[in-house]
Order: structure tokens, then C-alpha cells, then sequence
């Protein structure tokens, strides 16, 4: 007969400089494993950029509303480009975009406040990050707060697998998952 014995573990560091370790912990249960692989796969739900076109998406301070109303793809899309080149055409594009498209964000800005204070949406004043669930576990395991504030994180996973069978001694079985994770909306 064969005994199976497995082993997890978990190794988190900074990307940036891969020796600056934020968390170890070593060994973790299957269920602690499966836990922090499906936080490694969260991703937040962002609005879809082809309805803000049509109405403002938060409400509920003045200047977020102005950019989701006046200029949405310009301030959410086109300045957010990193290449400096295709950033100019971007704005040209969004500023058009917007501007074409606006007549029907003012039509419907009053029934989307509505509907948001009616329904209770209300966008947090803290940052969405905050709410990562990876996150939230790092802090909940005592991780520093100046490792919390990090953008992104490196998870490996580790798994071991030892087997022992009569006829054939031992077999050992190792394995690694590796995740960078971004933590910033």
C-alpha cells in the first residue's frame, strides 16, 4: 500500500527586490494553500468603460461625479497611458469621444444619482486596495505596515509530495506556484 504525504508553504516578497521577504510560513494546511491560490486570482470588478460613456458611474463626491460626467474617458482612460506618444493620441481620441457623447451623460447623471442613493451605493472614501483579500490576510497574520503598502507582491506556492511504497522506498514529488499579485486597483 501507498502512504502519501503532502506539505504546503508559502513564501510572499517584494518584486521589486526578491531577497526582501514579507512573509513566510512554512508548513500551511491544504486549505490555507487553496485560500491564498484564490486570492492570488482575485481581480476587482471595474466599471465598464463603454457605460460610462452613456452615464456617470459614482456619485458621490462632487469631483469624481464632474470627471465621470464632463470628461470620463479622459480622466478614467486616456491620461492612465504610459507611452507619452500614444497618450497624446489617446486624449485626442477621449476628448472627442466625450464630448460627443456627453449630451446623453447630463441626460442621465440625475436618474444614476438617484438610483445610487436610492440603492445605497456609495463609493468608500478609503482606497479599493485596502480591500484586497491577500491583502487583508497579510494583515490579519501580523504582516508590517510598511510591507502592506506595497503595489504588488511575488506568492510562491509551495507543494511536497512524499510517497512511501514498500517495493519502491520513496518517491519524492515538489512543486511551485508562482503569482505576481497586484494589490492596487
Amino acid at each position: 500500500m501507498i502512504n502519501s504525504d503532502t506539505t504546503y508553504s508559502v513564501k510572499i516578497t517584494n518584486p521589486d527586490n526578491n531577497h526582501d521577504i514579507i512573509f513566510e510560513k512554512n508548513p500551511i494546511s491544504e486549505g490555507e494553500y487553496d485560500e491564498i491560490d484564490e486570492y492570488c486570482k482575485f481581480k476587482f470588478k471595474r466599471s465598464n468603460g463603454f457605460r460610462a460613456l452613456f452615464y456617470p458611474i459614482r456619485t458621490h463626491n462632487r469631483e469624481v461625479f464632474a470627471k465621470d460626467t464632463f470628461l470620463p474617458t479622459v480622466f478614467n482612460r486616456a491620461i492612465k497611458v504610459q507611452n507619452i506618444s500614444i497618450r497624446i493620441f489617446a486624449l485626442l481620441a477621449a476628448i472627442v469621444l466625450d464630448i460627443v457623447t456627453i449630451p446623453i451623460r447630463l441626460l442621465t447623471c440625475r436618474q444614476r444619482y438617484k438610483y445610487n442613493r436610492k440603492n445605497k451605493v456609495v463609493m468608500e472614501q478609503t482606497p479599493q486596495e485596502s480591500k484586497h483579500p491577500l491583502r487583508k490576510y497579510l494583515k490579519d497574520e501580523g504582516v508590517s505596515v510598511k510591507s502592506l503598502k506595497l503595489k504588488k507582491v511575488r506568492v510562491k506556492l509551495f507543494w511536497k509530495e512524499v510517497k512511501t511504497d514498500p517495493l519502491i522506498e520513496q518517491l519524492d514529488c515538489e512543486g511551485v506556484s508562482s503569482h505576481l499579485v497586484n494589490l492596487k486597483l
